[in-house]
């Protein structure tokens, strides 16, 4: 999350009417709020709990945003890049619009520990980066999350190793990834690791131990929150029905101090 939000924040801002300090909590000023367009490309881990429509909802209930978003997404189940690319829906949806701001990249999950995986992952990543900048907007890496500890997915899939060697190789190689297009990451998977280590027993794990709970795409929304506004969401006005709130509570706690 190197790339300095609050550029791009600022560049919508100046170009949006004056608002006074006093029209904060007003529905007006919440009407004049500059919007970030937003597009998912991704699989299962995006499409979970309808991750970017929740993110979306975050984001305009709260009086502290200084922008709304607007999110879209192409998801396929088990999809990677290439996938995304030969289908061509992704590329379709870039193109239609001229005023995306931010295409966020999401692979498919074990990408980062077989070298082939990464090789493709470069390649086809290279290509979205091409239609992205053409439309003048930004390509974020999605950073997920190893498989949880113990999972069967180790034994299934050998070069996974563990949860450690897994962590290490999504962090490495999404970073890297960034660089080479010249994006940047959004680190959920450094959030995800604070809150296993929180000690608040949070599940955000489906109990397939893989895919994301409500509580796991609810931590999602909370760090892609932070990287959109630039501040941590604390206070929330929304917690989704299905999200504990004694959860939530402790999950934007650790969004907001960690890191």
């Amino acid at each position: 999350m190197k790339r300095s939000i609050s550029l791009i924040v600022l560049a919508v801002l100046v170009f949006c009417p004056a608002l006074s300090l006093n029209q904060q909590n007003s529905d007006a000023y919440a009407a004049q709020k500059p919007t970030l367009n937003v597009l998912f490309i991704g699989n299962s881990y995006t499409f979970y709990n309808d991750f970017p429509t929740l993110l979306e909802k975050l984001v305009n209930s709260s009086s502290e945003s200084p922008v709304r978003l607007h999110t879209e997404a192409v998801t396929q189940g088990g999809a990677d890049f290439a996938d995304h690319w030969e289908q061509g829906r992704a590329l379709k949806a870039i193109n239609q619009r001229k005023d995306w701001h931010y295409v966020v990249l999401q692979n498919q999950s074990n990408w980062a520990s077989h070298p082939d995986f990464r090789k493709n992952a470069l390649i086809y990543a290279h290509k979205f980066n091409q239609a992205i900048t053409a439309a003048g907007a930004v390509p974020l890496v999605f950073i997920t999350w190893p498989k949880e500890p113990g999972s069967t997915s180790y034994k299934q899939f050998p070069y996974l190793k563990n949860f450690g060697a897994s962590y290490a190789s999504l962090n490495h190689y999404s970073e890297k990834l960034a660089r080479d297009i010249g994006g940047d990451t959004v680190p959920v998977n450094t959030y995800w690791a604070a809150a296993l280590k929180s000690g608040g027993n949070v599940g955000l794990y489906h109990p397939d131990g893989s895919h994301p709970s409500p509580a796991g795409s609810y931590l999602c929304a909370l760090v892609f929150y932070k990287y959109f506004t630039g501040k941590p969401l604390e206070n929330a006005q929304l917690v989704p029905q299905n999200v504990n709130p004694s959860e939530a509570y402790l999950l934007q706690k650790i969004v907001a101090t960690s890191f």
